[in-house]
């Protein structure tokens, strides 16, 4: 009986998760050219500010659920061989989950997953042969890493890690143009694709906020090869 309630106790006192956070995330990625696909181009260029909720389950790793917003004040396409100017805006959504496992005092070894999606949507204005011609563009850009983090504390408040993922990326972007003269034409661009992705990063305090800032690469294949670099940085706002 004695044996009974004492596990009772040690139960309702064990934490199920440590302290959840939030933090505010900036991110933007671009390729050093446009994609191409059957003579067709389509431009990744994605970026924005949001909210992230990290919950770290008790010995069972850090899951993070957030949620953020762009906008863009001057993007350009190309259409019907017109180059049309405008705005545009997107949102993303973004989870993850990772494990850090303790290898010596210094070093860390840390599983992740993560997934990103982006939904992007602009007004395009242009000229064409005197008519005005507006173009509503629409794209959809999501990628879901898998790999392996290496920590290694180089200082009790500085971080450094290098990463290696396999990258799965799929591209879904539609243009449809309309005249002044009431004509419509529309094209679609549809793709997707694996590839490696490298990251390096740091992780340390503004006063007793804590930072992270990383850098990473990939080389995707279209009908060109483009190479996309993507920089994030977040802060930690609030632990509950």
């Amino acid at each position: 009986m004695k044996r009974l309630v004492l596990l009772s106790l040690l139960l309702w006192h064990a934490p199920l998760w440590a302290s959840p956070s939030f933090d505010l995330e900036l991110n933007y990625a671009d390729t050093d050219q446009a994609m191409r696909f059957s003579g067709r181009a389509a431009s990744v260029k994605v970026g924005g500010g949001g909210l992230n909720l990290n919950v770290p389950l008790w010995g069972y790793g850090t899951f993070t659920a957030g949620y953020g917003y762009g906008y863009s004040p001057s993007e350009s396409a190309s259409f019907l061989s017109v180059t049309a100017s405008g705005s545009a805006e997107s949102d993303y959504s973004y989870f993850a989950y990772e494990k850090a496992f303790e290898l010596t005092d210094e070093w860390q070894l840390a599983p992740f997953w993560s997934r990103k999606s982006y939904d992007l949507n602009g007004w395009l204005y242009g000229d064409f042969r005197g008519a005005e011609l507006v173009v509503n563009a629409k794209s959809t850009i999501t990628f879901e890493d898998i790999g392996l983090k290496v920590y290694y504390d180089f200082l009790p408040s500085v971080s450094l890690y290098a990463g290696a993922s396999r990258l799965k990326w799929s591209l879904d972007s539609t243009a449809t143009g309309t005249l002044a003269t009431g004509l419509t034409a529309s094209t679609k661009v549809s793709a997707q694709d694996s590839t490696t992705r490298f990251s390096f990063g740091v992780e340390t305090l503004i006063s007793t906020f804590p930072l992270q800032l990383e850098y990473s690469q990939a080389s995707l294949n279209s009908d060109v090869q483009v190479m996309m670099r993507q920089l994030t940085a977040s802060v930690e706002l609030v632990r509950f």
